[in-house]
């Protein structure tokens, strides 16, 4: 009876750790995504002013005014500030006219960057009463008209790759020899490569919801997928299983709406704005929309993010499987 007694506190026990820390994992998810993505409002947004120098000079230093919500930068001609547009170096332009001004947005990678700048630039020309029209230029795809599917495409990589590793880990163990651990590693690569072909043919050529180089796209996939199996797997060979706990934390609650989703960064609140770019949700999604969109222009930091995670989560796994041989060899 005293040994029962003690098997049924000790289950109570378990039972109310697990729950306590679901409930809080629960709470940082809200958080997270009401907190990155509730309210989003401009920080930064890059626009282009193109006009007479003084007009140039008195429309970025009322903008600067305002606030931090748009950097204004001065282009010499429309066509220089358009060219920015679809290399995405701004979101905007502001082309002043003899009688009409023409506010310049870019369809892509999200309407809500086209509403906030209207909203924003509308006022200012009527409190002006200077005649606008809006033309929209790298417009989203009919079949997208949200910009959304870049998106999801990407939150399925990073599903299938911390999935897949802990899947691996829970079935095969989570010290695993030099030799198996460079064997997983071998097999997440094959996976992230075939799951970035399948993301990419699904999302692309079979509902056709983007355009874009596919090579390039399935490549940013794979390397989606490899980052965040690699680092789960690296997770996991350091803390066991508490590993698939942390690499949730690190790409569902802090990754995800760190990612942007449905809004470019630069209308995310706080810390989420600040370290998108440098988790493999942000990266891929900026590189995976710049190429399907922009010409696969400034896609290089984003290349760099998620390669180092690839490398950080092989060196790690490697390291470790080779120091516990090395250790039980002695």
């Amino acid at each position: 009876m005293a040994d029962f007694r003690h098997l049924a506190g000790s289950s109570v026990k378990r039972t109310a750790v697990l729950a306590i820390g679901v409930l809080a994992i629960q709470l940082m998810f809200i958080f997270s995504y009401v907190g990155g993505l509730g309210r989003p409002y401009p920080h930064g947004l890059p626009i282009a002013i193109v006009g007479p120098a003084p007009i140039q000079r008195a429309i970025i230093s009322t903008v600067e005014s305002r606030g931090a919500a748009f950097h204004p930068h001065a282009y010499p001609t429309d066509g220089s500030a358009i060219t920015a547009i679809e290399r995405h170096r701004v979101d905007a332009a502001v082309l002043i006219g003899m009688q009409k001004d023409q506010l310049v947005i870019a369809g892509a990678p999200s309407p809500a960057v086209g509403q906030v700048v209207e909203k924003a630039f509308g006022s200012l020309e009527a409190r002006a009463h200077r005649p606008y029209s809006i033309r929209t230029v790298v417009p989203l795809s009919p079949n997208d008209p949200e910009g959304l599917a870049p998106f999801y495409l990407i939150v399925g990589w990073v599903v299938g790759g911390y999935l897949v590793a802990s899947l691996i880990g829970l079935a095969r163990g989570t010290e695993p020899s030099l030799r198996f651990a460079a064997f997983r590693l071998g097999a997440l690569a094959a996976f992230a490569v075939v799951s970035g072909l399948a993301g990419v043919a699904l999302a692309g050529p079979g509902m056709n919801l983007f355009g874009g180089n596919r090579l390039a796209e399935a490549g940013v996939g794979g390397l989606v997928v490899f980052g965040v199996a690699a680092i789960t797997t690296a997770f996991q060979v350091v803390i066991g299983e508490l590993g698939i706990v942390l690499a949730i934390l690190l790409f569902v609650v802090l990754g995800n709406p760190s990612s942007g989703g449905p809004y470019p960064r630069e209308l995310l609140n706080g810390v989420w704005r600040t370290i998108g770019a440098y988790i493999p949700n942000g990266a891929g999604l900026d590189a995976e929309r710049n190429i399907a969109y922009f010409g696969s222009h400034a896609i290089t930091p984003a290349i760099i993010v998620l390669g180092a995670y690839g490398a950080v989560g092989i060196g790690i796994t490697l390291g470790m499987s080779w120091a516990r041989e090395a250790r039980r060899q002695r």
